[in-house]
Order: structure tokens, then sequence, then C-alpha cells
């Protein structure tokens, strides 16, 4: 288990990461603590235990840490891409709008009228708290999320709550992190045309065609990757995604 300790104490304390998230005194929506983690890295439970009070300064930097590759947006309450999420990558970061019900939860379904992220980019949709995904039950209407929260066992369902799928705002907000990239690269096509491909993070790939290369649909560049495409005529379709911190280089020659 990670430590939430060197997270908030240790990785808050950072210059480049202050200003967005410390201690106990909450985030904002840049989400800088995931990417902290993508760049320090974090410790293991064991070697820094939970504390909610201030040591007045990190004594951990020396500890061995896990770097993650990159992290990822979840589409806002895009259910089924967040269950994809969780299957593929493990637990999910979101966030809920926390009202006195929600505070007030001992059991149950919890369902609210907060389910619209109305705002733009709709991710920034009001959310005053961090909570996690762990799993979910039921489709459609029927559906909840399993959530865990970091309030204790004394609140809610032994400290998790079952919550409709966009209740509190829930899915407005969730992202994921990916440790352990492919080091493989999708073929480079003669024919030059490339659908359904995923550069993964961590990789360095490169595809060139002495005629033309087409990128058409479902290509995605992952964060964290580099991908370089070389041929006299290259095209660009809509189905072409480079996501922010990959690195593209179109050569044309």
């Amino acid at each position: 288990m990670f430590s939430e300790s060197f997270i908030i104490w240790c990785l808050g304390r950072l210059t480049e990461y202050n200003s967005h998230f410390f201690g106990c005194d909450g985030a904002d929506y840049t989400y800088s603590e995931v990417d902290a983690l993508t760049v320090q890295g974090v410790t293991n439970e064991t070697n820094f235990p939970y504390t909610t009070s201030d040591p007045g300064s990190c004594t951990h930097w020396g500890d061995p840490t896990t770097v993650f590759d990159s992290w990822h947006r979840v589409g806002c309450n895009d259910i089924e891409a967040i269950k994809t999420a969780i299957m593929t990558y493990g637990v999910v970061d979101a966030a809920v709008y926390v009202g006195s019900a929600f505070e007030a939860y001992s059991g149950g379904i919890y369902q609210d009228s907060n389910t619209s992220c109305d705002s733009s980019p709709c991710y920034n949709a009001i959310t005053n708290h961090a909570i996690a995904l762990v799993g979910w039950n039921g489709n459609g209407g029927d559906g909840y999320w399993i959530l865990r929260n970091s309030w204790g066992t004394s609140w809610g369902e032994n400290g998790y709550m079952r919550i409709k799928y966009t209740s509190a705002r829930v899915a407005c907000a969730a992202v994921y992190l990916t440790l352990g990239g492919s080091s493989s690269c999708p073929d480079c096509p003669s024919e030059g045309v490339i659908t359904n491909a995923t550069y993964r993070a961590g990789t360095t790939c490169s595809c060139s065609n002495a005629t033309s290369i087409t990128l058409g649909g479902n290509v995605t560049v992952e964060n964290g990757a580099t991908v370089t495409f070389k041929a006299p005529i290259i095209t660009v379709t809509p189905g072409f995604h480079a996501e922010n911190g990959s690195t593209v280089y179109i050569k044309q020659q």
C-alpha cells in the first residue's frame, strides 16, 4: 500500500505542487497530486505511516519510491470508460460534491440531484472532496459505484459508499494512473494507413513510408510516449489523438 502521508506532507511541500495541494487543505482542479506521482513517485506506507499531523518537514526523500508512467482523465459521465479504467488499471481517483446528505450517509445506495458536469471544461464541475472508485455493480439507472472514502470505518458502510453512477458529480472528474507501460510499438503497415493503434507511455516508436502515411481512426499517442512519422505525404485525420505530455514528430521527406 502506498503512503498517503508522503503525498500530502512530502510531495505537497515541493514548490511546483505546493500551491495546488498540501496536507489536509485539499487540492485544486489541476490534479497536480497525480502529476507528482508520475514525476517524483510515492513510497510505501510501511516507510511513512498515515498521519494527519504536519511533521514540519519531509524526512523520507531517501525512501524507495514507485514512479507511475502517466495519468489520464476519463470523459465526463462516461460510465463505461470509468469501468474500463477500473478493470484495466485499478482504483480510479475521482471527486464528489459533498453536501449534508452525503456527510450523513450510513448505508444503502446513495443518490442525489447533482448529476450534471455543468462547467467548461466539464471536469471543472464544482466538487469539494476527493475519493476513490474501487468497483461497481449493475448497469444503466440501477447501477452504482463502490466508493472508498477517507473518513474512517465509522462512516458509511465501514468506510465505503454505494453511489449512483452520476450522483454527487462523482463521474465528472475521474482519472487513472498507469504503471509499467508496454515496450512494443504498433506495426507500421506497408500501405501507410494506421488505424486502431495506441502508442503506450514509456515507448519510443518510429514509422516511415516511401510514399505516404495516413493517421486514421482510433490512433492515440499516450502521455509519455514519443513517436516519429516519416513520409513525403502525411495526412492527419480527426481520429488521431496526441495526449498532453506526448511527443510527436511529423517529418515530411
